[in-house]
């Protein structure tokens, strides 16, 4: 399995920064790759389809949040909302 990692520094409260990734109406300002959600990304089996590509390779599939822990952010910066 290939790994992606990006990190990015964000000045506000962490709980304004997951409510935005929360809103999964708002994710085409910021991030054209995801579509078609079928619930916020806090809860768990939202779906979710990918289409797009990284570093000169498609990707695209469908994913389901499995588990959500809003305030366990790993070291880059990610909530841990795994699919």
């Amino acid at each position: 399995m290939s790994h992606i990692h990006q990190d990015i520094r964000i000045e506000a409260p962490v709980e304004d920064v997951f409510a935005l990734y929360c809103d999964t109406t708002r994710w085409s300002e910021f991030e054209g790759a995801f579509s078609n959600f079928s619930g916020p990304m806090d809860q768990v089996g939202t779906t979710f389809d990918v289409k797009g590509r990284i570093a000169g390779i498609e990707v695209k599939g469908r994913n389901t949040v499995a588990e959500v822990e809003p305030t366990d952010w790993s070291a880059s910066g990610a909530p841990a909302a795994r699919t």
